[in-house]
């Protein structure tokens, strides 16, 4: 078997190894308890070169820096087969490394028969969940690809040039209300700036939107430009300014594609919104890690997409009594807010081997909408930020031991959401329906609507066979239920097993 894996993996190196990236959570996991430094750090931030040990290109690189230039060609296999699923899908990952270029590039193509819960949704988005295009071949079978690559430049030690079609993640938890890698690969451009304590980021992306179809390949019809400071306050605390605006290529007036208004590196876009006229989407938040003592972090995360002050002090009145009368109407639909809170705990109870990570989320209703799809926080009919869209709360729990190749994982996830019960309402879960379709000005509160409520508890083996692309061996299983007001209980167990490149992450049965 070793000697079979040897001869797919066919590498030409000189001197050391090229760069593979790897953003799965798993992975990264994995390498926060193989790191003598306890950098917690250095596994924050995907998809953006933030870690000063490592090279460019998305966190979970496998090696460092070096003068001499390199490449590597690995294997991407998908092959498993479960109760109720099955995948096979094959791929190759090439990646080089210079003085002052690197990059690499990852297409792959497979098939894959879908549980139930990910065939739902598949067929409203027409996107496979984290893995991105689908077309259905018969069934709950579907064929996906994927073609993500990046290309950086280093002219300096001060600046990074990037261009790629990927995705990208802000935050140490597993999700994020900022911006996560749920969403299809994109194309992109990126400008990022170190100096002293300052770390800074331009991100320039297309997305495209059609809300009943999706394409392998496509003209962006809507983007965003995206600011992001990082201010290492001190080794213990650091601290994250992001803003983003969404706006459309074309409207009924005029065809602007890319608006040159928000190439400016160190504008606020609110004011050029305004002073343009325009009804794009703007989004505010505050990224925060916090390590109180080794081994521990506590992370959060507090995203403002529109609120009035007054309204806000009227919800905050309303949830402390809500018996009493507020002087303004509680619950505007545009106090829309949405935050995260957890820890990484490793080595807990001086255990070795052992993470211990919990956090918690939540999004109001109609936040990340508006007035159409086509500016709403998304991309291919999925979120750009929180996997679940609006109108939710969730609370998980990952509790992981690795030693040496093994890494075994216990997870619980505890979710509830308001849907919509019937196709003409909205109560503020679905970002692609327009805020002008919501059902009230006031009187909103999270988890209006149709509530459904989740339980998920999951336990998987990994055996690494090829640690440079994350190649495992693997075992899942898995048990789901959800339960709607209707006295409705879906239940669904899963057991598969196989062998799996996981450069990315799997978003498949969330």
């Amino acid at each position: 078997m070793k000697r079979l894996l040897l001869v797919l993996s066919v590498i030409i190196s000189i001197n050391t190894l090229g760069q593979i990236p790897i953003t799965n959570r798993q992975w990264l996991n994995y390498q926060l308890l193989n790191d003598t430094s306890n950098n917690f750090q250095a596994f924050d931030l995907r998809g953006f070169n933030f870690n000063k040990n490592k090279t460019l290109g998305p966190e979970g690189l496998i090696s460092k820096r070096s003068k001499e230039k390199s490449i590597q060609i690995l294997p991407i296999l998908n092959l498993g087969i479960g109760n109720e699923t099955f995948a096979s899908g094959a791929g190759a990952a090439v990646a080089f490394i210079s003085k002052k270029f690197n990059g690499f590039i990852a297409p792959s193509i497979g098939v894959e028969k879908l549980s139930y819960l990910d065939l739902k949704s598949t067929l409203e988005t027409h996107n496979i969940r984290g893995k991105g295009y689908a077309e259905r071949l018969n069934g709950p079978t579907f064929l996906n690809a994927e073609i993500p690559f990046s290309l950086a430049y280093n002219p300096s030690k001060f600046f990074t040039l990037m261009i790629g079609n990927g995705r990208h993640h802000i935050g140490a938890g597993s999700s994020s209300v900022i911006l996560s890698d749920y969403s299809r690969n994109h194309p992109y451009a990126a400008i990022q700036t170190k100096v002293w304590k300052l770390r800074y980021t331009n991100l320039f992306s297309g997305y495209y939107q059609e809300n009943n179809t999706t394409q392998l390949f496509y003209n962006p019809n809507k983007f965003s430009t995206t600011h992001y400071l990082e201010i290492i306050a001190s080794k213990k605390f650091t601290l994250g300014l992001f803003e983003t605006v969404i706006f459309k290529s074309k409207d009924t007036l005029v065809t602007r594609s890319f608006d040159i208004n928000y190439l400016n590196p160190i504008i606020f876009y609110r004011p050029v919104e305004y002073s343009t006229g325009s009804s794009d989407n703007v989004l505010m938040a505050l990224n925060m890690t916090y390590n109180p003592f080794e081994k521990f972090q506590i992370f959060g995360q507090f995203l403002i997409d529109e609120f009035l002050f007054a309204y806000l002090g009227a919800d905050i009145q309303h949830f402390i009594n809500p018996s009493k009368p507020t002087a303004d109407p509680w619950g505007w639909w545009a106090n829309k807010h949405a935050g995260l809170l957890g820890f990484k705990w490793k080595e807990p109870f001086s255990i070795p081997g052992v993470l211990l990570h919990t956090e918690v989320s939540y999004a109001r209703p109609y936040i990340f909408t508006h007035l159409n799809s086509k500016e709403n926080y998304g991309n291919n009919n999925l979120p750009l930020s929180h996997h679940l869209g609006a109108n939710f709360d969730q609370w998980l729990t990952y509790l992981t031991y690795a030693k040496n190749n093994l890494m075994v994982e216990l997870s619980y996830r505890y979710w509830q959401q308001g849907l919509d019960e019937f196709s003409n309402q909205n109560w503020g879960s679905n970002i692609n329906l327009s805020y002008n379709t919501r059902q009230s000005e006031f009187g909103n509160y999270l988890l209006q609507g149709y509530l459904s409520t989740y339980q998920k508890i999951s336990f998987s083996a990994n055996y690494l066979v090829i640690p440079q692309v994350n190649m495992s061996v693997f075992l899942n299983a898995s048990y789901i239920q959800q339960n709607l007001p209707n006295n409705f209980t879906y239940r669904e167990p899963l057991l598969n097993f196989g062998i799996k490149t996981n450069l990315f992450n799997n978003y498949t049965e969330i």
